[in-house]
């Protein structure tokens, strides 16, 4: 739409920005994501009713479950590490695994909430590397990344100028709500030592914890469809537009029923070269630095055709500001 209003430039940039950012959230190979949106689409309550029942264990789970010592997870080598020699400390540091290190779970304890309010950046054990607010923002901006996940697939919805506007609010309203609840709770049962140094802490104080993994693995893969259904429909789309020659004519072909089968290929062929970056938390950061061009170009896009005066943007959206 942006490149029949503005021109290739403008679309053809955002568009390559968009199919990047969404190969690189995309975690995850998925085989399945062949079949197409049609599968996607009939499975999502499916995964829907997993997620919600995954997060009602640990609902059930924080207000149940006694204060209790979870064990660190020996992955996190930082936090094994000690001194060889106990009485120099500029002595070697070496791994010991001879004694199992814990940390505590509070259960609900305003204690741990309090010492929890406030910033203390220390490191990351998946990495090596200290934290900051940027860190930390890059990680759960990718959370967040569906918000456009509507307007990926504009063209097979009956009604998008209703349908996307209604979806994404809704989105946005439901994960804030979860995610302030989560980190909420949380911060209000476990010790800070604990939120540290073992990322997989919900599985740990969970009751059920299998329930938690197949909520993780639910998440993963409807959110991962969700994004290479959607990168595949953007590079569909700048390849039908020519904007990059016979480079891309191959991924303008689709099956009978429009699914852009040589798009999703190459497309999970790009998530398989993401994944051999290895460390989740740097394609976070790859990832936000995408998600924010791309929203900045369609911001910029909106603001160009808002002070044309283009005959043929005419947004019903009551909120948009004029």
């Amino acid at each position: 739409m942006i490149s029949r209003s503005l021109g290739p430039e403008f679309g053809g940039s955002i568009g390559v920005l968009f199919f990047v950012a969404n190969v690189l959230v995309s975690i995850v190979i998925l085989c399945l994501c062949l079949l197409g949106s049609s599968i996607f689409a009939k499975t999502a309550v499916i995964g829907l009713f997993v997620i919600a029942l995954s997060y009602s264990s640990f609902l059930v789970t924080i207000f149940v479950k006694r204060a209790t010592d979870i064990e660190i997870p020996n992955d996190n080598t930082y936090y094994y590490m000690q001194l060889s020699n106990e009485s120099d400390p500029f002595s070697e540091k070496v791994l010991n695994y001879s004694e199992t290190k814990t940390a505590r779970y509070t259960s609900f304890n305003f204690k741990s909430f309090s010492e929890n309010m406030f910033t203390n950046y220390t490191y990351d054990y998946t990495t090596g590397k200290s934290t900051d607010f940027a860190f930390m923002f890059s990680i759960i901006f990718s959370g967040v990344t569906g918000l456009m996940a509507g307007a990926n697939v504009s063209g097979e919805l009956a009604r998008p100028h209703i349908s996307i506007p209604r979806g994404t609010l809704q989105a946005v309203f439901i994960t804030f709500l979860v995610y302030v609840l989560t980190s909420f709770l949380l911060c209000l049962t476990c010790s800070r030592e604990l939120l540290q140094n073992n990322y997989l802490v919900m599985v740990a104080i969970d009751i059920v914890p299998s329930l938690i993994f197949v909520g993780v693995f639910a998440a993963t893969f409807f959110s991962s469809m969700s994004n290479l259904t959607g990168a595949s429909r953007v590079l569909q789309r700048l390849a039908q537009d020519k904007l990059f020659g016979v480079l891309l004519a191959p991924a303008t072909f689709e099956t009978r029923t429009g699914n852009p089968i040589v798009s999703v290929i190459i497309s999970w062929i790009c998530v398989v070269l993401v994944l051999m970056i290895g460390a989740m938390n740097r394609i976070a950061k790859i990832t936000s630095i995408f998600f924010l061009l791309s929203y900045m170009g369609v911001n910029i896009a909106c603001l160009a055709l808002e002070l044309t005066s283009a005959p043929n943007f005419r947004p019903n959206f009551k909120y948009f500001s004029r």
